[in-house]
């Protein structure tokens, strides 16, 4: 807008549907404003939150899983050691 900078000064809401006058100030102090349809601060808030969790989530899962892998497979390979250190030294299987 040709250098012109805009900024949110306050916010209001209306109760009902209908005409209203609003009054932005004396108009001999050369401030220019104007008046814009938007979100409030609790819709912001809740689009921001959605953009983290949307995001957030697949990280979170793929944190999960990658988990979950690690401790099967440290698992597995503990036992096959066991395993194969029993085969070796011939002791016999532990008691469970």
């Amino acid at each position: 807008m040709d250098g012109e900078y805009w900024r949110l000064v306050t916010a209001f809401s209306v109760g009902e549907p209908g005409e209203y006058t609003v009054f932005c100030g004396d108009p001999s102090d050369g401030q220019r404003y104007a008046v814009a349809h938007g979100e409030d601060g609790a819709a912001t808030t809740a689009t921001i939150l959605s953009v983290f969790v949307a995001g957030g989530a697949p990280v979170l899962l793929g944190f999960l899983l990658g988990a979950t892998v690690e401790l099967v497979t440290l698992t597995r390979r503990r036992r096959l050691r066991a395993h194969l250190l029993r085969q070796r030294t011939g002791s016999p299987p532990p008691h469970r």
